[in-house]
């Protein structure tokens, strides 16, 4: 990556960028925030609010382990990842958990995916590593950092024009393709097990138990309809009653609720 850091707009706008994220962070007890946006073309820009942390992951080409943008790109317009439930599959992206905890107490973070068609936009927000807490606050208040992307977006125009017309390329090593993650968390996958676990899974009609039992086996809302030999209109029908019954508003919210479920039952 040919980037002079100490004069790039990557390491000079993070004292603006913490000034806006500032109130945010006393609010939630998130302690860093980063938006970067990935563009198809292999180009990328990145603000942050925690200048030490950014330098040390392009120093050390820690974005070489950093894969998070193949996370369904035509599917995932609004997607969630818990950190925590995304390296357990992933043992790369480990190395950057790693690293963060280590040496700046970084850790326990969200990450918000909103893909346009040139880009993926990446909010990530983190806390201190031993916040027990967090992963909860992050689920039950998804709407609150939701909001937060729209106020950042509103606030910071000029640091983004600023970044996209400063943005660069890294080499990133070549890896074999793989199947795609799909808006459901990674956490709660691998058949029905932990769907049949929560009692409300009995409240739900037939169709609706094979379309949460394929979410829960990985499958995009498109595979489901395929699957199911219906509509993408009915599937999504189904899956707004599935949330309306396990009382969440998202497909996080959901994943997390029938984690918990199954984690004591395990």
């Amino acid at each position: 990556m040919d980037l002079v850091l100490a004069k790039h707009p990557v390491l000079t706008t993070s004292y603006e960028v913490n000034q806006i994220c500032k109130p945010f962070f006393i609010r939630t007890n998130v302690n860093a925030f980063r938006f970067e946006r990935r563009f198809f073309d292999g180009y990328r820009f990145t603000l942050s609010s925690h200048h030490q942390w950014i330098e040390y992951y392009y120093r050390q080409k820690l974005f070489r382990f950093d894969r998070r943008e193949h996370i369904k790109r035509q599917n995932c317009i609004n997607c969630a990842i818990l950190w925590d439930t995304w390296e357990k599959k992933n043992a790369s992206y480990r190395k950057i958990e790693l690293a963060a905890e280590r040496d700046f107490q970084l850790g326990r973070g969200l990450t918000l995916f909103r893909v346009a068609d040139a880009w993926v936009d990446m909010f990530s927000f983190t806390s201190d590593p031993y916040n027990w807490g967090i992963n909860a606050f992050y689920v039950q208040h998804l709407d609150l950092f939701e909001q937060f992307l729209l106020s950042f977006q509103d606030q910071a125009k000029h640091l983004i024009a600023l970044a996209t017309a400063t943005r660069f390329q890294v080499n990133m090593p070549q890896q074999k393709k793989t199947n795609d993650s799909d808006v459901f968390p990674e956490y709660v996958r691998g058949g029905n097990k932990q769907a049949s676990q929560n009692p409300l899974y009995y409240s739900l009609t037939d169709a609706e138990k094979s379309c949460l039992d394929c979410l829960v086996a990985g499958k995009t809302a498109k595979e489901v309809a395929m699957i199911m030999a219906c509509s993408s209109r009915t599937t999504e029908k189904h899956i707004a009653s599935i949330k309306k019954k396990f009382n969440v508003s998202t497909l996080l919210q959901l994943g997390y609720q029938l984690n918990q479920q199954w984690s004591k039952h395990a």
